[in-house]
C-alpha cells in the first residue's frame, strides 16, 4: 500500500502539527520529566507490541 502525492503531502502537515503540539505540551518539563515521560512512552509502545 503506498500513499499519492496528495496523501503523503497531507501526512507531513499532520506529522508536522502533532510535532508542533507535542514540543509545546512538553516545553515547560525539566530534564528528569522528560526523562520519565519518555520512559513511559517507551513501555506503553511495548506493551501495545511495538518495536
Amino acid at each position: 500500500m503506498s500513499l499519492t502525492a496528495q496523501g503523503n503531502a497531507e501526512l507531513a502537515r499532520l506529522q508536522a502539527a502533532a510535532d508542533r503540539d507535542l514540543a509545546r505540551l512538553t516545553a515547560g518539563l525539566a530534564d528528569e520529566q522528560a526523562a520519565e515521560l519518555s520512559d513511559a512512552l517507551k513501555r506503553v509502545m511495548r506493551l501495545l507490541g511495538e518495536k
